[in-house]
């Protein structure tokens, strides 16, 4: 059996004859199937169209990244969406395949991520005139930028997106950074959004308790580090919000469950001048943030 590491090595290796815009749209579809997956666990109404919808796009997700699906994926869709009776609940198979869909599901977006990163941060270091290219992902190169931002010039090392599944729910943050002090491990966490809205300071509260609850379980399994602390939490806004004191209030009452050491919001003007003092590992930044402004023009 495959370890973590070498499962996610597997999936970017099927990446490479993808382009950036199809990598980017199957992002688009992993978070879709995950989210209305879901949605249909949590018993909510899904039409019997949308049911076949989510297979169909789920079996393709597993297909593109390699995985054998026999008798033309027919197990694969009965499994991947489905109502599972008191007894398949009761012996555990019904968590232990919702584990295994959950999971694989994830990597294919971590392993994706990785690799669009990679690719866009390659395109703003050499020829940043391209992000014309990309006018349909603007949300998601403000998410490359900041991670950028963050790792070169804040300073976070070891710097990942963040998925994970706790009670039918998906919880994603833009940027966490962990690092090792003794035995314990300090946590960076960070969202990333062009313009922050109060739902997303919301989501935010609901993402950290995942973060915190996936840190709780990761501990039992590595006894050579005693605790998690939080070290800090960060917003990060690519516009100059006008309610910037009503924003600190909501992010000091999303960071309420992991009590950070350090909160901090960062607006569009914080960004430039922290990138003007780093000339050096800021001109990127720079020059991607120009050219981007330039695509909101449009």
């Amino acid at each position: 059996m495959m370890k973590k590491g070498q499962a996610e090595g597997f999936i970017l290796t099927r990446f490479s004859d993808m382009d950036d815009k199809n990598l980017l749209d199957f992002l688009g579809k992993v978070s879709d199937v995950l989210e209305g997956l879901m949605r249909y666990r949590r018993g909510e109404e899904i039409s019997i169209d949308e049911v076949h919808r989510l297979r169909g796009e789920a079996i393709n997700i597993l297909k593109t990244v390699g995985l054998p699906l026999p008798f033309e994926g027919f197990i694969a869709k009965r499994i991947l969406v489905r109502r599972p009776g008191p007894f398949m609940r009761v012996i555990g198979v019904s968590e232990a395949v919702d584990c295994l869909i959950d999971l694989i599901l994830r990597m294919c977006k971590m392993a994706g991520v990785k690799e669009a990163d990679g690719r866009i941060e390659r395109m703003i270091r050499t020829d940043p005139s391209r992000i014309g290219e990309y006018g349909n992902y603007k949300g998601y190169l403000y998410e490359v930028i900041g991670r950028m931002w963050l790792r070169d010039i804040v300073g976070w090392h070891n710097l990942d997106y963040f998925i994970h599944v706790v009670d039918n729910r998906v919880a994603e943050l833009d940027a966490v950074a962990c690092e090792r002090v003794g035995d314990t491990v300090q946590i960076y966490a960070a969202e990333i959004k062009s313009r922050p809205k109060k739902k997303h300071l919301r989501k935010m509260r609901e993402n950290l308790e995942a973060l915190k609850a996936y840190w709780k379980e990761e501990l039992k399994r590595r006894p050579d580090i005693r605790r998690s602390r939080f070290r800090e939490v960060v917003f990060i806004s690519f516009t100059e919000p006008k309610e910037t004191p009503w924003l600190i209030y909501e992010l000091k009452k999303a960071t309420e469950p992991v009590k950070p050491d350090n909160i901090a919001f960062y607006a569009k003007s914080d960004i430039l001048e922290k990138c003007r003092y780093e000339r050096v590992r800021g001109r990127p930044i720079l020059e991607a943030l120009k050219y981007l402004e330039k695509l909101q023009d449009l």
